[in-house]
């Protein structure tokens, strides 16, 4: 491993960290006086402050070698802190996402009354416990969520209903907010 990374943890370096999370802009440091990174690798550290929604979520960080480093270069090193911005958000998104998903998942296992989640287009998204044991058993698996689907398209809620009661429990649908086809 390079000298300079070994000194990441040093507490110069992370005032360097904490100045780019400030600045909210790109800083750039030369080693000489008072740095304490070794000079022979790395002549600069180019640190950028990773911010979404006014939150800082990280730091951007390069070592440069030799005294000169082109605008091109911080542009591009620029260019990949909002990429990695932009993945890091995502990735967290979907990290709550996930655990949107368990906690419901968990509240409809442990659910005895039968309740059934329905999205804005009227697709069945949940079931709970007390709702799987209602449907006739094996009749609508493959189409419910958490069934063992292929190719088969999930299940409208109005489906669980008679051909004639269908219509009605659209408008129901549309009524209630969702907004169906």
């Amino acid at each position: 491993m390079p000298q300079w990374l070994q000194s990441l943890d040093s507490q110069y370096l992370e005032g360097i960290w904490q100045q780019a999370r400030k600045a909210h802009d790109t800083v750039i440091i030369r080693a000489g006086s008072g740095t304490v990174w070794p000079r022979g690798e790395v002549s600069r550290v180019v640190a950028i402050g990773l911010e979404a929604a006014g939150e800082n979520i990280g730091v951007l960080a390069a070592g440069f070698r030799g005294d000169y480093t082109s605008r091109a270069a911080i542009e591009r090193l620029e260019s990949r802190a909002a990429l990695a911005t932009s993945a890091l958000v995502l990735r967290e998104r979907n990290q709550q996402a996930s655990r949107h998903q368990a906690r419901e998942k968990a509240v409809l296992q442990a659910d005895s009354a039968g309740t059934i989640l329905v999205d804005e287009v009227g697709l069945i998204v949940g079931l709970s416990r007390g709702a799987r044991e209602m449907l006739p058993e094996g009749q609508y698996d493959s189409r419910l969520p958490g069934g063992e689907s292929g190719q088969t398209p999930p299940m409208k809620f109005a489906e669980l209903f008679h051909a004639w009661e269908q219509p009605r429990v659209e408008t129901w649908l549309l009524r209630s907010g969702g907004q169906h086809d």
